[in-house]
């Protein structure tokens, strides 16, 4: 795993954070539908940025980095 998924990753969990602060600013059927609607959102580019991560191989640096 390289920073750059880990990056990724973290940025999603805050999405994910900042989507359960929208629903509990919002408790009602339409904060739902909104949380739900960015949610799937959330989801899909989560989803779509670990399939081509798969995709492209990780770099393997030597000593240093370099390399």
């Amino acid at each position: 795993m390289t920073p750059l998924e880990l990056f990724f990753y973290l940025v999603y969990v805050f999405a994910i954070g900042q989507l359960s602060h929208q629903l509990l600013a919002h408790p009602t059927w339409t904060g739902a539908a909104e949380a739900l609607v960015l949610y799937l959102a959330v989801y899909a580019a989560w989803a779509y940025t670990t399939w081509a991560v798969t995709l492209v191989p990780a770099v393997i640096r030597g000593p240093g980095g370099c390399c």
